[in-house]
């Protein structure tokens, strides 16, 4: 994904997106704010891998370790 940010027309684009790809260890977003208000990356992250590793714009809030965010218990390693 290229986008730095979500628009609410892209309300739904992410829900989901990984839900239970329980082999994926490693993601990469670009994104630089992860616009709650619109729910865009609800549950994206549910079910993936108990551990791995998430890369991610310095500025992007990590303090956030839940389904709709950075998955629990990954390494966040900025990029």
């Amino acid at each position: 994904m290229a986008a730095t940010s979500y628009a609410s027309e892209a309300y739904s684009a992410c829900q989901l997106m990984f839900n239970e790809c329980s082999s994926l260890t490693s993601i990469t977003v670009h994104i630089t704010s992860w616009n709650d208000d619109y729910w865009s990356m609800n549950d994206w992250v549910d079910g993936v891998a108990a551990a791995g590793t998430f890369y991610c714009p310095s500025v992007l809030d990590t303090t956030i370790f839940d389904n709709s965010h950075v998955p629990s218990n990954w390494t966040v390693v900025n990029i």
